[in-house]
Parts: structure tokens; sequence; C-alpha cells
């Protein structure tokens, strides 16, 4: 019996140490899960506290493009990174409405926030995953996703969400909801906002979208690519059916409704996209009538204001450029690039320069041989065959001059290889305008260069420092008669002069003509553009005064102008911006000018 007595004492000693084992395993468990779960809420509180205050949103403005307008108020460029457009809620066509909260959201007007059957059948697949891998969004959860969170696939992300979205559905109407959630949605190429995707997949404001039109933008939300009508015009086809069924599904639509649009939409539809580029997007819309002045401006803004404002706060930007003085502009600068590439075409097929005439008798001989093209010499030492022997004989030649052992064919044809082989056809002739008002200092218009394009980026019109040649003596002149030793009445020899320097080497310039006109008063010879009396001025006033000047009225750093008698003839690198900026004064009686574009 004792025995017995002990053995049931064993026993129930080991049933209270296991008891108490899983009481202090419960015990440790529920301390592990709250240590945790206080972690993880005061996480989630610093980040709410983190975000933009919930009570802010209604002064929260999203990413908008900075526009640039003329003098006139026309728009000239838009400046963004996401391409967006802000509407009102008033802006929004119901039919667009109903089709966003069937397709996202049906019981949107119903819940507080968050739809627990949609989450319950996310949490399945989820925890079976042992990750997120679907999401039970309703619209509000969208927003806050967009505006607050970086998007990760976290449960710590996803309870961050849903505490900012009780906090939403809290302070704001739906109403006020869906005209912050139609501003921030993507809905693919670039488009931020329903506004951008309107005007992108069907060229209209928001307010004009059909009940057909909304319904193929509520598809891109959940799947921008996939839907896409540019992209994949077959699957935005049967899934546009699906969300007008789901509309009907919401009483939003009758049945009849919904296969009158779908039949009479698509066919209109797929026509007028069959042009469209699958990779269109917000940013080949981009409006821009004037690139190189536009990023001569965006520079600007940037320096002063930064990138971040300059690219989302929606700056309105009044410039001082006159579009159609710049279209006129672009018009003829384009006409004489045109004119001039077509002579520089010309001037490379045919060679300037001489062809060995030993080259052009050994032609003749093979001529008696073969049946080669006659050849029209039009001059001793130029010939019209070079660019038909460069792309048709040369190789051929060659190869009998080595066959013949023709010493002397051999040796012309190695140095026409030469001669011939740093000559390119495509080279292209560029040119810039700018001009600028003398009373106001407007920058009226502004032409870098040929196109703007990625290759294509240089502002020759304000960085490209070029030998401004006879453009450069009224300067010259102007520091004449600033210094009084010279006027418009005086008279200087317009004859030959030499120019010698301290290592004996001698420079004499010459007239464009080639002539001189002995006695000639200033007043004609600025206007005659004679080389001789301006080197003669130099003499006169000596370099210092000329740079003085010149550094002053085109505002730049003495250093950029180099002692010589040729500085009387434009031989220092201004650009063209530098050289409006001292004609400009000068057009406005010396009264000082300083260009500006905003």
């Amino acid at each position: 019996m004792k025995e017995q007595i002990q053995l049931w004492l064993d026993k129930a000693k080991k049933i209270v140490i296991i008891y108490i084992n899983d009481v202090r395993t419960w015990f440790y468990g529920i301390i592990a899960v709250s240590l945790i779960g206080g972690l993880l809420f005061g996480y989630i509180v610093a980040q709410v506290q983190n975000c933009i205050g919930i009570d802010n949103l209604k002064r929260f403005q999203p990413s908008v493009p900075t526009k640039l307008y003329d003098v006139n108020g026309e728009l000239i460029a838009e400046l963004f990174q996401e391409k967006r457009d802000l509407v009102s809620f008033d802006e929004l066509p119901k039919t667009l409405i109903k089709a966003f909260v069937a397709t996202e959201d049906h019981d949107f007007y119903a819940h507080i926030g968050i739809s627990p059957m949609a989450m319950a059948r996310a949490m399945v697949k989820n925890i079976i995953s042992l990750k997120i891998v679907q999401g039970g969004s309703t619209i509000t959860q969208q927003l806050a996703k967009r505006l607050f969170t970086s998007g990760e696939r976290t449960f710590t992300r996803k309870a961050l969400e849903l505490v900012l979205t009780l906090q939403i559905e809290k302070r704001f109407t739906k109403d006020e909801i869906l005209e912050m959630y139609f501003n921030q949605i993507y809905l693919g190429h670039g488009c931020y906002g329903i506004a951008s995707a309107a005007e992108l997949f069907f060229n209209k404001e928001v307010r004009f979208l059909s009940l057909a039109e909304g319904s193929v933008l509520a598809a891109l939300p959940s799947a921008p690519g996939r839907y896409s009508p540019f992209m994949n015009t077959r699957n935005a086809y049967y899934k546009n059916w699906d969300i007008l069924n789901r509309m009907v599904d919401c009483d939003f639509l009758s049945k009849e409704k919904a296969e009158a649009v779908y039949a009479s939409f698509w066919p209109q539809y797929v026509d007028s996209i069959k042009t469209e580029f699958p990779t269109k997007t917000a940013y080949s819309r981009i409006v821009d009538n004037a690139p190189f002045f536009t990023d001569y401006v965006r520079q600007i803004l940037i320096s002063r204001y930064g990138k971040d404002v300059v690219y989302n706060e929606g700056l309105q930007v009044y410039t001082t450029l006159n579009l159609k003085r710049q279209r006129a502009g672009e018009k003829y600068l384009t006409e004489g690039l045109i004119k001039q590439n077509e002579i520089s075409a010309r001037a490379n097929q045919y060679m300037s320069g001489a062809v060995d005439r030993g080259l052009f008798s050994v032609y003749q001989q093979l001529g008696l041989l073969f049946n080669l093209p006659r050849v029209i010499v039009k001059s001793d030492t130029e010939t019209i065959f070079k660019k038909f022997m460069v792309d048709n004989l040369l190789d051929e030649m060659e190869l009998v001059s080595l066959l013949c052992n023709a010493d002397a064919m051999h040796s012309d044809i190695e140095k026409f290889h030469v001669v011939t082989s740093g000559i390119s056809t495509s080279l292209k002739v560029e040119g810039a305008l700018i001009a600028v008002e003398p009373k106001t200092g407007y920058i009226t218009t502004m032409i870098g260069g040929s196109e703007f394009a990625v290759s294509n980026q240089y502002n020759r019109a304000i960085q490209a420092r070029r030998q401004p040649g006879s453009a450069f003596k009224p300067f010259v002149y102007g520091a004449g008669i600033e210094s009084k030793l010279i006027n418009a009445a005086m008279a200087l020899p317009d004859a030959p002069i030499v120019d010698i320097d301290a290592q004996g080497s001698t420079w004499s310039p010459d007239n464009y003509e080639g002539e001189f006109s002995g006695m000639v008063h200033l007043r004609r010879a600025l206007a005659a553009s004679i080389n001789v009396i301006s080197v003669r001025i130099y003499d006169i006033i000596g370099a210092d005064t000329i740079i003085d000047f010149a550094s002053r009225i085109l505002k730049v750093s003495p250093t950029r102008f180099h002692p010589g008698p040729s500085l009387a003839l434009g031989s220092s690198e201004l650009t063209p911006f530098e050289m409006v900026t001292g004609y400009a004064i000068y057009a406005n009686r010396g009264r000082d000018v300083i260009p500006f574009a905003i």
C-alpha cells in the first residue's frame, strides 16, 4: 500500500512539473509576443509620426510640373519628373468614378477604409505563402500606400498602412478621398493621376471621358503594363468586358448598356491606336516649343530653387521669350543651315586640293584597255572624278599597279589613299541664333543649334566660342572713341602695313577685296569693314584700351583677350550671347543692357 501511494505521488509530481513547465512556456510566450507586439506598435506609431500629418493632407500638393510661359503668356514647356495635372472631384465624370469603384473597391461607400472579406482572402493566401503575395487593398488603403509608405510587401508595412487608412477615413469624406486618389494613382506609361492618363490615352480632358474610356482606365491601377491598350490591346479588350460586367453587378449599369458600349467603342478605338507606339509615354508628349531656351531656364531655376522645387511644386515661370519670333528664327536658321550643308556636301564630295596629274594620266591609259567613263577636267589641278575613284576604282587600280609592277602608278595611288582617308561626306554645319531687346534686355529668341536631341544639347548660342572676325570691329572703334584718341571724322591711310614682332616674324593684314583706298574717314572705314584701318586704330590706342573696353561692354574677363594686331580683326573667341550683349548696348545708345530670361 505504501509503495502504491509513493507511485501515485511520483506520477502527480511529474504531472505538476509538466504543468508548471507548460505554464512557464506559455508565460514566456505571452511575454515574447507582448514585447514583439509592443515593439511593432511603437514602430508603427513612430512611422505614423514621421509621415506627413494626416490633417495636412488637404493642403498636400502632389508633384506638379513647372510650366514656362513666353512674354505673351503662351506655354513654352513643362518640367517634371512625374507627368501630372490636378483635377477636382467636380471634374470627375460619375461613370469614371463608378468604373473605378466597381473594379477596385465595390464596398467603398460602405466600409470604414478596410474590407474584412478582402483582407481575409488575402490573409489566407499570404499565410500559405509565408509572405505578402496579395493585398486586400481598398481605394483608401491604396491612397495611404501611395502617400505614406514605400510600397514594399511586408507585414510591418501592411500594419502601418491599416493604421493610416483608418486615420484618413476618419478625417476625410469619401469624395475627398476619391479626389486625392485620382490625382495620385499611377496608370502606366509615365502617367501619374487621371488627368495625365486621359490626355495620353484619349487626348482629352478628364471631364470629357466617356463611360467606355473610363472603364478602360479602370483596368490600369492593378497592372498598368498588362492592361495598357497601347502595349497589350488584346488584354485591355477582354479586361474591359470584365470591368463593364462588374459595373453591372454593382447596379451601376444595365447589361444592355454594357453590351452596347463595348460593341461600339472598341472597333473605333483600335483603329485610332494602330499608329501609336507601344512604348509611347507621357514623356513623349512633353510640350517644349523652345528646347534650348527651356534648358537654359531650367538650369537657372535649379540653381535658385533646387531640383525638388522645380520638378515637383508646379512653378509658373513667365519668361522673356517671344515664341512668334522664336519660330521665325528657327525657320530661317534651318533654311540657312540646309543651304550651307548642301554646299558643304558638295565640297566634301569633290574635295578641294590637287590630284596628281600622273594619276589622271594613268586613268586615261587604263581607259584605252578598259571601258571606263569619260573624265571631265575642271582645271589643271582638280577633277570631278575623285569620288568615283574612291567609291569604285581605287582598290582595282591598286591591284593593277601591283600586278604590272608600276611603281609610279602605285605611288600615286598611295598618295590618293592618304588624301581621301580623312574626308567625311557626313559633316554637318551647325549654327545658333540669339536676340536681345535693347531697351529691356529681354532674351526674345534663343536657338542653340539645328535640332535639340540627346546627341545635340550643346547650346551654341550660350556656350560656343568662335572668332567673331569683323563683327568685333565696332568694339575696337568704340574703345578708340571712348579714349578720345580718334573720332568718326578722322581719316587714316588705307595702305599696306607690316607688323614685325620681337622674333622678327612679320604679319601684314589684307582687306577683303585685296585693294587699298588711300585716306579713308573712320565713319566710312567701319561701314566698309576695312581691315587695315582697324589695325591702325589698334596701333594708335593700344591693346590695353581695346581689352578694357571690350571686357566691360561684353561682360567677360580681360584674360579672354590676347594682345596683338589680330585682336583688332576679331581673333578672340566669344559666344553669340556675349556679342549680342555688346551690340544691344550700342543699340541702346550706350546705356547698359543686362540680358535676362525670367
